[in-house]
């Protein structure tokens, strides 16, 4: 990247930003005027997260679902925050309130499938559910919502295979650990973590010698 497209890149991602802090002091005034609006509060929240702000975006959505019980885009942006703080109980209450909510207000605001792909952010809420689920050590939950991504096949394919052999291996099976492990490696030959969870798996059978093989190459990709 020449000197010119970084320039270009630090100018957009200013006004981006620039776009937001303008975004979040609109929608404060909007709040001072009438203070029950769930959109100003669900934008201040959007607007407060491509700041990268999430303990205020979360305030923020909380206050939409608070004026408005089943708002169901409020959900799922408090979730996204709260995965990335790393609050993946609190994520997960999020998505599960957002998955419950979405199929109705969806229908209830006229969206149809021509306007927005309902597959593709059920596969997304579900990939990001079943991450929550493998860090809190749910691997039954995170296996469930991974072999759900994978049916509906839209997005996170190879993700969802790496992180249900990682679940897989954890709950000491061993021979699916490698299975789905082989199909994350088909879907991207650099997948460094599925070489690891594959030469674990390989370990724990005894193969020694494809243990080796992998690990070897986890560590040429991780280098």
């Amino acid at each position: 990247m020449d000197e010119a497209t970084y320039s270009s890149k630090a100018s957009t991602e200013e006004a981006i930003k620039n776009s937001a802090l303008l975004a979040v002091d609109c929608f404060q005034k909007a709040i001072d005027i009438i203070s029950d609006d769930k959109d100003s509060y669900y934008g201040m929240g959007s607007a407060y997260y491509r700041l990268k702000k999430y303990v205020p975006a979360i305030k923020a959505y909380t206050k939409s679902t608070e004026h408005d019980p089943d708002f169901a885009p409020s959900f799922h942006g408090k979730g996204e925050c709260e995965l990335i703080l790393q609050k993946y109980m609190d994520a997960v209450e999020s998505f599960n309130k957002y998955l419950q909510l979405s199929e109705q207000y969806y229908t209830s605001h006229g969206v149809d499938s021509h306007q927005v792909d309902f597959g593709k952010i059920l596969c997304d809420t579900l990939y990001k559910r079943g991450f929550c689920y493998l860090e809190m050590g749910s691997y039954e939950a995170a296996i469930a919502d991974f072999s759900n991504v994978l049916e509906y096949g839209k997005i996170h394919k190879k993700e969802a295979h790496y992180y249900r052999s990682k679940c897989l291996f954890l709950s000491e099976r061993f021979k699916e650990a490698i299975e789905d492990a082989d199909e994350a490696i088909s879907l991207d030959p650099n997948m460094a973590g599925a070489f690891e969870v594959r030469s674990y798996s390989y370990t724990a059978l005894g193969n020694e010698e494809k243990a080796l093989e992998d690990f070897e190459r986890f560590n040429f990709l991780t280098a």
